[in-house]
């Protein structure tokens, strides 16, 4: 039996109550779908969401019809159905039908349930089509604004290669990160599909050779190295949150609502019209990659094998954009990159320095190569300063925590602390 958290159930029955109280569910529908929750809670990890989308549903059908779910019959529910589709989006439609004829099929336990099989939901087709997708340009403005704050541009060009769901970013913690010489790899925990690590690999280590790949993923990998370097927790603290919130402390994780918060403020900054969420990023992602092996971008973009989301939802690349990748050409096609004349590594076109070197990566005044070189002087010096003023503090913290274990034991404080309680 799969347990799910105290809280998550308490926000359920909430959910259901509410529903309940608002939308007149008679005591024999009540009993129905709180043995249906029951069973959702006992064979699924985090089934919220999906409750929530069939108690959504039911909301509109038991506000109407007033008997038992087995006595609803499909003349009963036309109407209802008629309604829906004068009334909301073709994708809400899609989904409440969908969830109404997966629940009829529960409750009579029959697969091929008379009432579902005369519903028809039809095929889901994403209202998002290519102009709604980020262009190279307007992906370069949000890269700029981003580079204001490294973990912004991190997150960014993170979601930009692997496109991670929203409550799949919030999770990770800095021991979900391994790092090589020669690729990063970002094991991302399961949520909503399956546990799975991505790569940004080097082009030297990359399997995928599509040249807009190779320069996102070594965007991806410098910017969340730079990132690394800076985070408080990296690589001592693997349980720290990868994307920590910079107003509550480096402990605490941005949530999902707070990842795409990030991606909204830096859209509005940069001037787009478009609303940068981290959907918008996931779906940009996934066609940006023309010559990429379809197979392999499903795997790291969380969809198992015969999934329809890819191709029904997330697609939006004509034949010709595709078929133009099966040619090779004589020439290997041009890359978006500066190769450092020192160490001769790759680095992303918009770096002035070499990431890996340092060494400048243009001709540039003696006075601009003594600046940077003061200025990334500087940088580490401070760095290196908050990091000994963050072990200090921690061993402060753990010293106090020892006293008052100690101070804890004897009754006197005890009596103090309740005091203290009652006049504070």
């Amino acid at each position: 039996m799969v347990n799910t958290s105290e809280d998550e159930r308490e926000k359920v029955f909430k959910r259901m109550e509410y529903s309940f109280q608002k939308y007149g569910w008679t005591g024999e529908q009540q009993k129905c779908f709180n043995v249906f929750v029951e069973e959702r809670f006992a064979n699924y990890p985090k089934p919220f969401n999906t409750i929530r989308c069939y108690l959504d549903a039911l909301n509109h059908v038991v506000e109407r019809i007033k008997k038992p779910f087995s006595d609803m019959t499909s003349e009963d529910l036309y109407p209802i159905l008629q309604e829906w589709q004068k009334e909301l989006s073709p994708a809400t439609v899609h989904g409440w039908v969908s969830k109404l004829k997966a629940f009829l099929r529960w409750e009579s336990g029959n697969k091929h349930d008379p009432r579902a099989e005369k519903i028809r939901s039809g095929a889901y087709v994403s209202p998002v089509t290519l102009h709604d997708l980020l262009t190279d340009d307007e992906i370069e403005r949000l890269r700029e604004v981003a580079k204001e704050n490294p973990r912004d541009l991190a997150m960014l060009d993170f979601h930009l290669l692997w496109g991670p769901r929203p409550a799949e970013s919030a999770k990770l913690t800095i021991g979900d990160v391994k790092v090589t010489d020669r690729y990063i790899v970002v094991n991302i925990p399961q949520i909503k599909t399956t546990f799975r690590p991505v790569p940004i690999p080097l082009a030297r280590a990359s399997v995928i050779k599509d040249p807009v790949f190779l320069d996102s993923a070594l965007n991806a990998y410098t910017s969340l190295m730079h990132y690394l370097n800076i985070h408080p927790g990296y690589p001592e603290h693997p349980d720290y949150p990868l994307w920590y919130d910079t107003n509550n402390g480096h402990k605490k994780p941005l949530s999902k609502d707070g990842v795409t918060a990030v991606f909204r403020r830096l859209g509005k900054a940069a001037g787009l019209e478009k609303s940068v969420t981290t959907y918008v990023l996931r779906r940009t992602a996934f066609n940006r990659f023309k010559g990429a092996d379809r197979e392999k971008l499903n795997a790291g973009f969380g969809w198992m094998p015969g999934s329809r989301m890819p191709t029904r939802v997330y697609n939006k690349l004509r034949p010709q954009d595709v078929l133009e990748t099966l040619i090779e050409e004589e020439d290997e096609q041009p890359r978006n990159i500066e190769i450092c004349p020192q160490c001769h590594k790759e680095n992303p076109k918009d770096l002035t320095f070499c990431a890996w070197c340092g060494a400048p990566l243009a001709d540039l005044p003696a006075s601009a190569t003594l600046e940077q070189f003061h200025a990334d002087q500087k940088a580490q010096k401070e760095l290196e300063e908050l990091k000994e003023q963050n072990q200090i503090l921690m061993e402060k913290l753990k010293e106090i925590d020892e006293m008052l274990g100690v101070l804890r034991q004897a009754p006197e404080f005890k009596d103090l602390l309740e005091d203290a309680a009652k006049n504070f």
